[in-house]
């Protein structure tokens, strides 16, 4: 889709909806009529929210010469790292056996009437990549009335996003299907919230991609029962000392994860996790997106839709497979265990044996997809060398064999 129909789509959608939620007589009686099934989402209110993404070496230089770049007016700075205008440094360094966190940045918003600060942090995850956390404070404590503010202040943000998805909310509201609108408005917020940092921050799979979102969420004591979390539809639960990490497994790319706790907050330290359990805990936040680039850049040459192999694509899997090679000296957790020992894992009722990302599944089913599709790459690979060696050798034999006529046709 072009993007100039995508912007008016989007467009059109975001302020239908607004009307909606705010003046629509119907959708309101909705809401009024469950209105206690639905307190405790209408009573939540969002404390912190964090965004992760991956880069290399190069991406980080840009992501870094950006901050150092920003409106001084609009933003005060505190870059943790050198950044050089006309020069790339080398923040990642070689690290097979171990890994560890890093400050970035803390970039505080002057005059925005929502935003407090972005406090970015990162951990390598390999030899050339590094996952970077964004994490996000607020300026007071996020609640709905608030969340509807933020998007209408932020609403053109959105347009022409690839991470943004509508639908055609007419027809929802003439089906009544106002239990779908309702349950659009947190990835609403989301995408709003993506495309605000995408607004300050340089990011890489943020350009496209729906990115891994933690959300930390107070719940009313009243409403914070046990029960209700440990078997939530088509989502996994994590209880973690009195605190219920849920995940919702039909995520379309970056992993959605809600922490809800009653009274005292604490912060899950992601980067630590990541710099322990390293690809395994990177293939858990970003398994869907990495299924997107799989079959975008390895796909075409299955099918033979593609017959020459692109020299990008075929780097591309040899760094994929290079980066679980990266991670050999890690498969033994053994000595990371302590920092799950609160963690309960929980599906369908049932608490679970591990942790999805404690045991090195990831990594033993990625190394396998990667060198089935190694394996067909550079036997296609090879065949497409060969034919260019007889494609050259041929074209030399039929210039040897013009000189030779026209030799001695001219003698």
């Amino acid at each position: 889709m072009r993007r100039r129909k995508l912007h008016n789509l989007q467009e059109e959608f975001i302020n239908k909806f607004l009307e909606t939620i705010e003046n629509n007589e119907e959708y309101l009686e909705f809401i009024n009529r469950h209105k206690p099934e639905l307190l405790s989402n209408c009573d939540i209110a969002i404390r912190e929210v964090k965004f992760f993404d991956v880069f290399n070496n190069t991406q980080l230089n840009n992501l870094i010469k950006g901050i150092s770049n920003l409106n001084k007016e609009k933003y005060s700075i505190d870059l943790s790292l050198m950044s050089k205008k006309y020069k790339d440094l080398n923040y990642l360094i070689i690290q097979y056996d171990n890994s560890s966190t890093r400050s970035l940045c803390e970039v505080t918003f002057k005059d925005d009437l929502f935003i407090n600060n972005v406090r970015a942090g990162f951990t390598q995850i390999n030899n050339n990549q590094a996952v970077v956390e964004f994490s996000i404070s607020f300026k007071e404590i996020m609640t709905h009335n608030l969340w509807i503010d933020f998007i209408k202040e932020n609403k053109e943000l959105l347009y022409g996003k690839k991470f943004f998805g509508y639908y055609n909310i007419g027809e929802m509201i003439k089906s009544a299907h106002f239990a779908l609108i309702y349950n659009s408005i947190s990835k609403v917020i989301d995408a709003a919230l993506q495309a605000k940092l995408l607004s300050v921050f340089s990011l890489n799979f943020g350009n496209e991609y729906t990115l891994p979102q933690y959300n930390a969420i107070h719940v009313p004591q009243e409403h914070f029962k046990k029960e209700y979390f440990d078997n939530m539809f088509l989502c996994r639960t994590y209880e973690i000392n009195n605190k219920y990490l849920i995940v919702d497994i039909t995520s379309d790319e970056g992993l959605k994860m809600d922490l809800y706790f009653s009274g005292l907050y604490s912060s899950i330290n992601f980067l630590q996790l990541l710099a322990r359990y390293r690809m395994d805990l990177y293939y858990f936040l970003f398994e869907k997106i990495e299924r997107f680039e799989i079959n975008r850049r390895v796909n075409k040459y299955f099918l033979n839709s593609r017959k020459r192999i692109a020299l990008k694509d075929y780097r591309w899997l040899i760094n994929k497979i290079r980066s679980l090679n990266d991670n050999k000296l890690r498969e033994n957790y053994t000595d990371s265990r302590e920092l799950l020992e609160d963690w309960k894992s929980f599906y369908d009722g049932k608490e679970e044996e591990f942790i999805d990302f404690e045991n090195g599944q990831y990594t033993k089913k990625y190394n396998t997809i990667y060198s089935e599709c190694f394996d067909h790459i550079k036997m296609a690979y090879s065949i497409q060398k060969e034919n260019l060696v007889i494609y050259i050798a041929t074209l030399s034999l039929i210039a040897s064999l013009i000189g030779i006529v026209t030799t001695v046709l001219l003698g």
